[in-house]
């Protein structure tokens, strides 16, 4: 009677375990995309940190960044662009498949794409995330546009957007709407740090222009091909020789008779300046004073021009820019957040429908 109640105790025991082990597969199975027991979807082509990728969604990352890849290889020279095989999974360029190399860089931003929608739906940004529930969107928000346009108001972008522009646009602002709604209660900040941000920051984004003046020298009669400034003894070049040796503008004109003009670029100036003068001021924007560079403008005019004065105007003060300054700190821990979750995501490719 005892062997025969540890056998029983025994069966009893090994149906449970099983029992345990089935139901904890199954509940893998439907758990996986971590909505509680709905299954992942069919066109799923993988599953990044238990959130399922439509097929819809991962092609739309493929064509985004094809002519990105392309052109990737095409600057290397090694590609055969032509090619019908280019983008076949074992055409290999360097050591190097294209295919791959797409497949890769659409799951890059695909991640980051999962990163920016979890977070928004855990800040109660969004209810719902993925390429399908933002473009199931997309019919209300064209509506809406359709009547703004109609009553005569302003819209931003276009009337109507297609699915591909639209996605972008959503993920674009759902980006702008984390940094502007969760970024203080994410990351505070005090007088002190932005302070710190200010000064770490201030020479890329809130320099001043400096002031500019420049001469500007060309032939009487116009050079217009890069070949004529080859030769040791072009015009142009014995300016240059001339001018880099200490002697005035004015005199170097003169005597290599050259016409002579002053152009001076001025912070106030700069917004018009850029468009009318384009060439000229990227170039002297490069220069320190008493440098040279040639400039060839749109029309294919050469002119040597040097830097004769150059005053720094110093930076926008912090005050001004204190909210623009948060803004940019703000975006720079959210980038570094996402940068630190993508190299640890949990990444399940789909084959078969199976992961």
């Amino acid at each position: 009677m005892k062997k025969e109640n540890k056998i029983r105790l025994f069966l009893l025991v090994s149906a449970g375990c099983l029992l345990t082990a089935l139901l904890a597969a199954l509940f893998l199975f439907y758990a996986r995309a971590g909505f509680g027991l709905r299954k992942i979807p069919d066109n799923s082509v993988c599953v990044i940190n238990n959130m399922p990728v439509s097929d819809d969604e991962f092609n739309f990352y493929l064509e985004k960044n094809r002519s990105k890849i392309y052109q990737e290889f095409a600057g290397s020279g090694m590609a055969d662009l032509s090619s019908s095989e280019f983008w076949d999974e074992d055409y290999l360029v360097s050591g190097k498949n294209p295919s791959e190399e797409l497949k890769n860089a659409a799951l890059d931003e695909c991640v980051e794409a999962r990163l920016i929608q979890s977070l928004a739906l855990e800040k109660d940004l969004v209810t719902d995330i993925g390429y399908e529930a933002v473009l199931s969107s997309l019919s209300l928000e064209n509506e809406r546009r359709k009547e703004v346009h109609a009553a005569g108001g302003v819209i931003y972008g276009p009337v109507e957007y297609i699915p591909d522009i639209y996605y972008d646009y959503f993920m674009s602002n759902l980006y702008s709407d984390l940094l502007d709604q969760c970024g203080d209660e994410m990351w505070p900040v005090n007088e002190s740090l932005l302070q710190k941000e200010y000064e770490e920051i201030k020479n890329t984004y809130f320099r001043i222009p400096d002031d500019i003046h420049i001469a500007v020298l060309t032939p009487k009669d116009s050079l217009s091909t890069e070949t004529e400034i080859s030769g040791p003894e072009d015009l142009l070049e014995k300016a240059r020789r001339m001018l880099e040796s200490g002697d005035s503008a004015e005199k170097t004109a003169s005597e290599l008779k050259l016409d002579l003009r002053s152009q001076a670029f001025l912070d106030k100036n700069r917004k018009a300046d850029s468009g009318t003068m384009p060439e000229l001021l990227s170039a002297a924007e490069q220069l320190e004073e008493g440098g040279t560079a040639y400039v060839t403008d749109a029309s294919g005019n050469i002119s040597l021009i040097q830097c004769t004065e150059r005053t720094a105007n110093g930076y926008q003060p912090f005050e001004e820019v204190k909210n623009v300054t948060k803004s940019l700190y703000h975006e720079k821990k959210l980038n570094s957040y996402l940068k630190q979750q993508k190299s640890s995501a949990d990444i399940e490719w789909i084959t078969n429908g199976e992961i």
